[in-house]
C-alpha cells in the first residue's frame, strides 16, 4: 500500500488515497448455503485483514468438511471484490519496507511542501 501512496502526485491526490485505506469500512460476506433459514458461514472483514469467520455449530456438525471450506473460500473472494482496488504502476522489489516508509516520508512532505507554496 505504500507504494500507492508513492505514486500520487498532488497532496489532494495522496489524501483522498490515503483516507480510503484508513477509511474504507468494514465488509460482511454471507455463505451460498441457507439452513434453517439464515446463512450458517459469514465472514467480516476490513480493507487490511478478516476480522471473523463465523460457521453455526449445528451446520457445521451436518456439512461435509469440504462444503464447509467451500463456504468460507466463497464469502472470502465476495470480500475481495468488495474491498478496494489499489494499482501499482511501478516496479518497487528492489526495495526493502524501511526504503519505502523513508520513501514515502520525504514523498509526503514533498508534497506538502507544494501545495503549501501553490497555496500562497
Amino acid at each position: 500500500m505504500l507504494m500507492v501512496l508513492l505514486e500520487t502526485r498532488t497532496w489532494e491526490q495522496y489524501s483522498i488515497v490515503s483516507s480510503s485505506m484508513i477509511n474504507s469500512g468494514h465488509f460482511e460476506a454471507s455463505g451460498q448455503v441457507i439452513f434453517h433459514g439464515q446463512h450458517p458461514v459469514r465472514i467480516t472483514a476490513d480493507v487490511s485483514r478478516l476480522l471473523s469467520i463465523e460457521v453455526q455449530n449445528e451446520w457445521a456438525a451436518t456439512a461435509e468438511p469440504d462444503r464447509i471450506v467451500d463456504e468460507i473460500l466463497w464469502c472470502a473472494d465476495q470480500i475481495r471484490s468488495m474491498r478496494p482496488k489499489y494499482i501499482v504502476r511501478g516496479d518497487y522489489s528492489r526495495y526493502s519496507d524501511d526504503d519505502l516508509e523513508y520513501q514515502l516520508d520525504h514523498h509526503r512532505l514533498r508534497l506538502l511542501e507544494e501545495r503549501m507554496g501553490n497555496g500562497r
